[in-house]
């Protein structure tokens, strides 16, 4: 399904719950408290000093804690431009990446999508 127009807005926002959520994985990962956030840049400073594998993922998506109200709630943020369809694109491959990798530190069973239960 296509939107006409685009709706990027909603895109952005989509994106920024994803970063977040994933980044918040990482943290219930290592056990470390993260308290209540919705900021990308303080999340991802963390997470990136327990995996620094994941560094140049996390530095990517921290001006996106915008996006999590800037279109949502346009009257409590500063007037921002939409992000552009390529720019979604990349935040998208950057989610995947993200979640690829936390998706690598589950456990076999939860890995495979099985999560350890006889579906028999």
């Amino acid at each position: 399904m296509v939107c006409d127009p685009p709706a990027h807005d909603a895109a952005a926002f989509h994106c920024q719950q994803a970063a977040e959520k994933l980044l918040k994985g990482f943290l219930v990962h290592a056990s470390i408290d993260f308290g209540k956030t919705h900021n990308l840049e303080r999340l991802g400073r963390v997470v990136a000093s327990h995996f620094p594998s994941i560094g140049s993922l996390v530095v990517a998506m921290q001006d996106w804690t915008t996006w999590s109200i800037a279109y949502r709630y346009p009257d409590l943020a500063e007037p921002q431009a939409e992000p552009s369809a390529e720019e979604l694109s990349r935040a998208l491959d950057l989610i995947a990446g993200l979640a690829a990798e936390l998706r690598a530190l589950a456990p076999p069973a939860v890995a495979s999508g099985t999560g350890g239960v006889d579906s028999g």
